[in-house]
């Protein structure tokens, strides 16, 4: 799926991953969380060896992931509220092991408020949102744990063109606070607004690489069928 793919992202871009299906885009990102174990080659943070196949570990190196809809790894909990999932295996609690709700709240507020996610109470059942407030969830999620390194996966394909709007000006904000962004995305529109940086893939390698400054959606295209 994957052959020689080595490129290099950096604190404070948005890097775009583009190609056709099957070109190897969403398999370079789920190698580079852990998802995929690959067979050879390696994953480093700031020279910092990351373990393969290790997704655990890797978010603990501060590198988060929101998967497509599709994957299994994106599904959330219906039956749970929007809090419960967002926190969901990553609870803060007390020395006693009491859960901090306050503090959840309280974190929760603050991104919903800085991103300007379309969100009803956090109290609602997941299973009631429509698709594009679920994938607010699933970002705001791997955004609680303030990462260093976010990986996104079609992040705005099931929403609506209002929706992505807010999704890329938070996409716009991480960038500015620090934050290395790697997207990977069919739209051509989306990585003309959003990227700093796009490298282009063709059966597992990677074909083409570019600065977005002064590059039209056609120039990315042509970049896609060398």
């Amino acid at each position: 799926a994957l052959n020689g793919a080595t490129f290099r992202a950096s604190s404070g871009e948005i890097l775009a991953l583009v190609g056709s299906n099957g070109s190897g885009k969403s398999t370079l990102l789920k190698t580079t969380y852990g998802t995929l174990r690959p067979d050879s080659g390696s994953v480093r943070l700031n020279d910092a060896l990351l373990k393969p196949g290790s997704p655990h570990e890797t978010r603990r190196s501060g590198v988060e992931m929101v998967f497509q809809d599709k994957d299994e790894e994106a599904k959330l909990c219906p039956g749970l509220s929007i809090i419960e999932n967002l926190f969901l295996g990553r609870e803060p609690v007390s020395r006693v092991g009491m859960l901090l709700i306050r503090q959840m709240q309280a974190m929760v507020e603050e991104i919903v408020e800085r991103y300007k996610f379309p969100l009803p109470p956090l109290n609602s059942k997941v299973g009631q949102l429509s698709g594009g407030q679920q994938k607010a969830v699933a970002i705001g999620r791997a955004l609680l744990s303030r990462p260093r390194i976010l990986l996104l996966d079609e992040p705005t394909a099931s929403l609506g063109i209002s929706e992505r709007s807010l999704v890329h000006e938070a996409l716009k904000d991480l960038r500015a606070s620090g934050v290395g962004i790697i997207l990977c995305s069919h739209s051509l529109e989306e990585v003309m607004n959003v990227a700093d940086r796009v490298i282009a893939l063709r059966g597992g390698c990677i074909i083409a690489e570019r600065n977005i400054h002064g590059a039209s959606e056609k120039d990315i295209a042509l970049l896609m069928s060398k």
